[in-house]
């Protein structure tokens, strides 16, 4: 990464100096992903661990206590990592990576390989192998399903030449639709209200890929179709003269 003076986006004065990502580090982008992701996997293992013994040392604490009547009903030690990361880290994570992009380059659907992207695609990635590790007793298989989806979903986003703005912005919001809930299990939020802004929190990022489709098909689609057109025109290429075989030869 090269620090370069050049006019921020935003008239923050703060960020009279953008970190501007080079062609290097979006090849470096999923590299970064699965050795950051590591790190926060044991960081929040460690600290989800701690969480776990104290709540066994004091069994009748509020880390103890479970949830009932909500979405997951786990004790309430299992939400303090998850509520921190989706309330406290991801949302900075977001914002600089949007903040940090080259204006004059398309950041929604283009692939700027900024270092905030890849800790957001990192913290997920590390987040959910260490929660499914380590509350494997508490998750049912539907949400280790899950789990490991976004994993694969986190490392494919680091290798995408296109949409990973978008992608990004798609996870931020789905992850505050699931804080929502959870802080609705924790009586934090009306349940009510909390089921509303997941649904909500789940229909407009389908609404934009939806409209992303339409405006720009993602990169894998491009090279399907590019393939596709190269294998028609092997078909319909002439054959060289010299290629040619009278037809009472036997084949």
């Amino acid at each position: 990464l090269k620090a370069t003076p050049i006019r921020p986006a935003l008239p923050i004065p703060f960020l009279s100096y953008r970190v501007r990502a080079d062609m290097a580090l979006g090849s470096k982008l999923p590299l970064l992903v699965l050795t950051h992701g590591a790190a926060w996997c044991a960081g929040l293992a460690g600290a989800n661990l701690g969480l776990h013994l104290a709540a066994r040392r004091r069994p009748g604490s509020w880390l103890a206590e479970r949830t009932t009547g909500g979405a997951f009903e786990a004790p309430r030690k299992n939400y303090v990592v998850t509520v921190a990361g989706q309330a406290i880290v991801l949302p900075p994570l977001w914002t600089l990576s949007w903040v940090l992009r080259e204006p004059s380059e398309p950041w929604w659907l283009g692939a700027q390989a900024a270092w905030p992207t890849g800790e957001f695609l990192a913290y997920t990635s590390g987040y959910f192998l260490q929660d499914a590790v380590v509350h494997w007793a508490d998750n049912s298989p539907l949400v280790a399903l899950h789990h490991l989806g976004a994993i694969l979903a986190s490392v494919a986003a680091s290798l995408t030449s296109g949409w990973l703005g978008l992608l990004l912005t798609v996870s931020m919001v789905y992850e505050l639709g699931s804080l929502a809930l959870e802080l609705g299990d924790l009586g934090l939020c009306p349940r009510r209200l909390a089921c509303w802004l997941l649904i909500a929190s789940t229909l407009v990022p389908m609404a934009w890929m939806v409209a992303a489709l339409c405006a720009s098909p993602p990169p894998a689609c491009g090279v399907l179709r590019a393939s596709g057109d190269a294998e028609e025109s092997l078909r319909r290429r002439p054959i060289p003269s010299s290629d040619r075989r009278p037809a009472n030869v036997a084949q």
